[in-house]
């Protein structure tokens, strides 16, 4: 592989970028916190803070234990790349999830095809990138669902969009405040959850629990 020199650009919404291809970016060893490819350009991104953490930690474990334990689909979190077609971003969720009819599309080095369901945890420094950016791409790129989580002080909620007519279209909770996944329809959570520290776990890996083996 050749030296590739990551030039900071002075911005607040990424650290660095150089240009390479998406097979140099799959090569790359970068631990010290998000890295996406776009357009032929690699960009590294400041690391997560706790709240952000904390919230992705939750929804990973919820996650398995309502589909990934009982075989409905795999969890994935950072880093590991997707790209929804050749050319397309390599990006770099915070966590994906792809049902078990999509199985196939999971490569050593990388997704290759859509997730089921994608959820992006908002930090300061990513607000434009995943309210408008990758809204945008993953509609696009048609991409079923996804989940909007804003952990920022202040700003604390949660977003639900699905897929319609190759458009996102906002998605409310239930009545009883649970959001029912479209993509996923046996999966129930309450939005709360994810803002209350510590999470009540126990509480939503019986739900999820319940739910797997109701199905």
């Amino acid at each position: 592989m050749r030296c590739i020199a990551f030039v900071p650009r002075g911005r607040p919404d990424f650290i660095a970028s150089a240009r390479l291809s998406f097979d140099e970016f799959l090569r790359m060893d970068y631990e010290e916190g998000l890295a996406e490819w776009i357009d032929g350009e690699a960009f590294l991104y400041m690391s997560a803070k706790y709240p952000h953490q904390r919230i992705v930690s939750f929804l990973t474990t919820f996650l398995n234990a309502a589909l990934g334990a009982s075989g409905k689909a795999t969890v994935l979190g950072g880093p590991y790349a997707m790209s929804s077609g050749a050319g397309k971003p390599g990006r770099e969720p915070d966590i994906m999830v792809v049902s078990a009819a999509h199985h196939g599309r999971l490569k050593a080095a990388f997704l290759d095809g859509n997730p089921d369901l994608v959820i992006e945890v908002v930090s300061d420094d990513s607000v434009e990138r995943d309210y408008v950016t990758k809204f945008r791409e993953y509609a696009t790129n048609g991409i079923a669902e996804y989940w909007i989580v804003d952990s920022r002080e202040g700003h604390e909620g949660a977003r639900f969009f699905a897929l319609d007519s190759g458009a996102y279209v906002e998605r409310q909770t239930e009545a009883d405040g649970m959001y029912r996944s479209t993509a996923f329809p046996t999966l129930r959570l309450r939005p709360a959850w994810f803002f209350e520290d510590p999470p009540p776990l126990a509480a939503a890996l019986e739900l999820a629990r319940s739910a797997a083996a109701n199905e």
